[in-house]
């Protein structure tokens, strides 16, 4: 999606939305695996010059780089490696030149909002171990803070009604 900021600017708007996903354990790596493709593929993104992550250039070993492989991470990373590469050349993306990459996981989803995989020494909460590794938060919402604003639209009240039913019927108004 694509808007302006506060100050006019032109902004890319990714976003995620995880309603029920959850992950496997790390595996076991094997050579020549998809791991290892992966791994090649993506590592110089890290270090590379203006990089969106905080590690860029540094001197981190390959298990780190192998703990972004694991999902939920691997997703988050490549989100965030899209969102960054789409803004380097402004003319053929809209003149856009920034990017918010959100992630949209209900309040029930505690799984994947509190249970991942260890990542840069760093257990549990996503989104305070993945903003810890990138240069922009992402930001990390219910799908009520998301729509939020529109409650207070209504010509959105039936299309929110129909949302809360379909989607968050763990008894959570959308007020």
């Amino acid at each position: 999606m694509k808007g302006r900021d506060t100050q006019g600017n032109i902004r890319l708007f990714l976003i995620e939305w995880k309603y029920t996903e959850s992950y496997l354990s790390k595996r076991e790596k094997k050579p020549g695996s998809r791991r290892d493709n992966r791994l090649w593929r993506y590592r110089s993104f890290f270090t590379r010059d203006g990089s969106p992550f905080t590690f860029c250039n540094s001197d981190v070993g390959s298990t780190f780089f192998e703990e972004l492989l694991t999902e939920p991470y691997y997703q988050l990373m490549r989100q965030t490696l899209l969102g960054w590469k789409m803004t380097q050349d402004p003319s053929r993306n809209g003149q856009a030149t920034s990017f918010t990459h959100i992630v949209v996981i209900p309040h029930g989803n505690t799984a994947l909002r509190s249970g991942c995989a260890v990542i840069a020494g760093r257990q549990g909460d996503l989104a305070g171990a993945w903003n810890a590794l990138v240069r922009e938060p992402v930001l990390f919402l219910t799908p009520e803070e998301l729509l939020q604003p529109l409650t207070a639209q209504p010509d959105y009240a039936r299309l929110l009604d129909y949302l809360c039913r379909r989607y968050w019927q763990d008894g959570r108004s959308r007020s």
